[in-house]
């Protein structure tokens, strides 16, 4: 073959490159992805040739095939990681078997040998990049152009906009975060909100659930962070709950409370047996979406958020004090319990439109104090109408030995989740004139609470150390 035809078929090659292996090691080159199965090994003619021992002669391979989209009349494809190794191929940390075969998603990790369980530092490692699937700014004039966009959400370190990309016509949320802004803020002597967007992305790659927000694509600039988010049409939980409230004068009916917080569970389920704990579970982080009589949830931010060590134990202070549990504000170790914890809280707020601690009541307790003194109560004319069922449920909830609490799994079995405890139906759900003067009197004051947490911000003492 002539030297010219030869550079004729690499310019082609570089042309029909459908993805990246995005190396997360030293000594080891990005690898493009031009050919429909593309091997990984120490053999000589592998595409990829990494020369160690430890390594298959093929270790991995990695295929693409295009499937006939009978629905929407068009081409769609699928990454298939399929691993031929006898020392192993890891997906995300979760060894796949000689001979086995798994989607490959975009963003997805993959460790050779070993996993990051094992060795944080993996020697010879790749993030897939699906180049057929991400968004297609790229280059900083590109990107910069995004924040032409609506903005659809604020934040302390950026906004959220909503982007369309003019190729796919996909609609994205993309936050973009300002670096000056952390840097400012340091720089004031303030103590900076921990954000660490590397270890988020890491945790939204391991996910993949119809209640959790997805994360498809990460740019970053020397100024700015773009993290491009599926685009969720909704309210977040605390818009809703104060919409409904100037409407109806409750937040929440049993039955409608009772479907909703079984979504919330599932979720929370879900993320405990990945081994992940959220940390920052609130109304501002739940997503509604759907039509009246289909509403689904979706949980969204992951910056608090870790894999839960081998040892089960976090150390770090921090969280969103309103539904911190008292283990996280005493700063002892903890674990998965304090999602529990705040789902209690987010329960009670469902079904009362109010806090179980607040600075504001009339005691003037402190709110820490509340919190490590397990201080609240189920108000007349709040919770006339709620069943004992609802109220066993917070209770086992809202406990101060992380280990007397339900888990997810046992949250998803109590009578009230079920059905099979005292549930109040919509047809029973009769409010009383004196209850319902009462609750015209509380709404305001409801409404004005929500809203000052609203505005809130979450918390973290120190940079981060679990």
């Amino acid at each position: 073959m002539s030297c010219k035809k030869k550079n004729k078929k690499e310019k082609k090659q570089k042309l029909q490159q459908w993805g990246l292996l995005h190396s997360i090691t030293e000594g080891t080159k990005n690898f493009p992805l031009t050919q429909k199965r593309n091997s990984i090994g120490r053999y000589r003619k592998c595409n990829l040739v990494i020369n160690q021992p430890k390594l298959s002669k093929i270790h991995c391979t990695i295929t693409l095939e295009k499937i006939q989209n009978a629905t929407e009349g068009r081409l769609d494809h699928i990454v298939y990681l399929q691993d031929h190794s006898t020392n192993g191929t890891y997906l995300n940390n979760q060894l796949i078997g000689k001979g086995n075969k798994v989607k490959l998603r975009h963003k997805d990790e993959i460790t050779l040998n070993h996993c990051r369980l094992t060795h944080p530092t993996p020697k010879y490692g790749f993030l897939f990049d699906d180049y057929l699937l991400c968004p297609r700014a790229t280059d900083e004039s590109e990107l910069s152009r995004i924040k032409l966009s609506p903005i659809i959400g604020k934040g302390g370190y950026g906004s959220v906009y909503l982007w369309e990309d003019f190729k796919t016509k996909t609609q994205y949320a993309v936050k973009v975060i300002e670096k000056i802004k952390v840097i400012d803020r340091k720089k004031e002597g303030h103590q900076p909100k921990h954000i660490n967007y590397a270890n988020e992305i890491t945790l939204l790659k391991e996910i993949d659930h119809h209640g959790i927000i997805k994360l498809y694509e990460v740019k970053e600039t020397d100024t700015e962070i773009y993290l491009f988010m599926e685009y969720v049409k909704g309210k977040t939980l605390l818009e809703y709950i104060i919409h409904k409230i100037n409407k109806e004068k409750i937040p929440y009916t049993e039955k409608e409370a009772q479907k909703l917080f079984k979504n919330i569970l599932k979720i929370v389920k879900y993320l405990h047996q990945k081994g992940i704990v959220h940390r920052d579970l609130k109304p501002d982080n739940l997503i509604l979406t759907g039509s009246k009589t289909k509403t689904e949830v979706k949980l969204c931010d992951f910056g608090f958020s870790r894999i839960i060590p081998l040892d089960g134990n976090l150390s770090t202070k921090i969280g969103t004090e309103y539904y911190v549990a008292p283990e996280v504000l005493l700063g002892k170790k903890y674990g998965k319990e304090c999602d529990l914890w705040s789902t209690g809280v987010l329960l009670y707020i469902i079904l009362s439109g109010n806090f179980p601690f607040h600075p504001r009541r009339e005691d003037n307790i402190d709110l820490q104090k509340q919190i490590l003194d397990i201080d609240f109560y189920f108000y007349d004319g709040l919770f006339d109408d709620i069943s004992p069922a609802a109220k066993n449920l917070i209770n086992r909830l809202i406990l101060g030995d992380p280990k007397s609490r339900l888990n997810a799994e046992e949250a998803l079995s109590h009578s009230w989740v079920i059905g099979k405890g005292d549930l109040i139906s919509d047809e029973n759900y009769l409010i009383s004139e004196e209850i319902i003067k009462r609750k015209k009197v509380q709404q305001k004051q409801r409404e004005i609470r929500l809203l000052e947490k609203h505005n809130s911000s979450s918390f973290s003492d120190r940079e981060e150390s679990d």
